[in-house]
């Protein structure tokens, strides 16, 4: 059984990668520079650590975190 990657605290430079830009893109997300300050801040304002910080961030664009929809509907 291979063993699973510990959390890591996020990256010192984490980022907008072109994968999740274009998974984005794909599923119809925009306003991805805001969704990442607000999860940024998230994570270091609760001290998350993940396994896998794209998949984490785009967990938290679909789940809209930083509830940037709501506000389109206003």
């Amino acid at each position: 059984m291979a063993k699973r990657k510990p959390p890591t605290d996020m990256p010192a430079y984490f980022g907008i990668t072109p994968r999740v830009r274009g998974w984005a893109l794909a599923k119809g997300y925009d306003r991805l520079e805001e969704h990442l300050e607000y999860f940024k801040l998230k994570v270091e304002a609760n001290g998350y650590r993940y396994r896998n910080w794209d998949a984490a961030f785009q967990t938290a664009i679909r789940d809209d975190w930083a509830k940037l929809r709501v506000q389109k509907l206003n």
